[in-house]
């Protein structure tokens, strides 16, 4: 297992009242923390050239790059399918896995607006949602990259059911789980139960803490994703309540040899990027000499 970092510590797009660090100070710190590789970001280079040269001079490589799509909709299909290959392409260049999130009938990412609630899906929707990641999956497959999908709080996969029913549709061999701990808990699931139940499918893996007591008031006062991000419902790993020498145990049992990403989008006068990701790293790091290897 090898430990990437995601920029959103440093740069939260979503989160506009925020701090803002500079790239180049990002991945210094990046680097400083102890990771060797990042994931995308949108103030990152575009151009593949220029991507691996701005990395190269932080010796840093690219995880991976994450890209919400609307596949269930017919008036968007053929534009979102354009738009995931074009990210396929881009992300076998960097040699990084693609990490698709179905975005439509979500509260705040679907190509066709959002909603007060997650819309559930038609049985119609689904299929045409596994149509398209199946056909993207054997796509990533012909150019050796990892495809994985991403379950997301406030989409129709925030819940550990949903995502079963995709996994269920979906090909085993080409459509890969990136598995997200934080998401997982903020949508009900028991996050050790599940890295053992989808090990097999795993071949990403997005690390976040989880402050129980911002999780319960987020349920209590139905707040929506943004506003709970807001409050910090998110930690660094080691910073909240889940114990991840147990979430970690049944990825080392079979054999994940992926990357793992500590994500934690949370306001970063509270939680300055470089110390908190540097003690997540340390943390981290502990906990993988101790894991049993296959």
């Amino acid at each position: 297992m090898k430990l990437a970092i995601c920029p959103i510590a440093w740069i939260n797009v979503g989160e506009p009242n925020w701090p803002v660090a500079e790239p180049g100070t990002m991945l210094a710190e990046m680097r400083e923390a102890g990771f060797s590789a990042t994931e995308m970001s949108r103030v990152l280079p575009k151009d593949v050239m220029a991507l691996r040269e701005m990395l190269a001079a932080h010796d840093l490589r690219l995880a991976a790059a994450y890209l919400p799509v609307t596949l269930m909709h017919d008036a968007f299909v053929d534009e979102e399918m354009a738009k995931a290959r074009a990210h396929l392409s881009f992300c076998a260049a960097m040699d990084a896995v693609a990490i698709l999130q179905p975005s439509g009938n979500s509260r705040h990412w679907g190509r066709e607006g959002p909603h007060p609630d997650v819309i559930a899906p038609t049985d119609a929707q689904w299929r045409r949602l596994a149509d398209g990641l199946n056909r993207l999956g054997d796509e990533a497959q012909s150019q050796n990259l990892t495809l994985c999908v991403h379950p997301h709080a406030d989409t129709i996969l925030e819940t550990p059911d949903a995502v079963e029913v995709l996994l269920a549709m979906t090909d085993a061999a080409t459509v890969s789980l990136c598995f997200d701990s934080g998401h997982l808990v903020y949508g009900g699931g028991d996050p050790y139960a599940l890295a053992a139940a989808w090990a097999p499918r795993i071949r990403h893996v997005h690390l976040k803490d989880v402050r129980g007591e911002v999780l319960v008031e987020t349920r209590v006062h139905r707040w929506d994703f943004f506003t709970a991000v807001r409050h910090n419902v998110f930690a660094a790993p080691g910073q909240g309540q889940l114990d991840f020498a147990r979430l970690l145990a049944p990825l080392a049992k079979a054999s994940y040899g992926g990357w793992l990403s500590v994500e934690a989008e949370q306001d970063p006068r509270l939680a300055p990027p470089l110390a908190t990701n540097r003690a997540a790293h340390g943390y981290l790091s502990a906990i993988l000499e101790t894991l049993p290897r296959h």
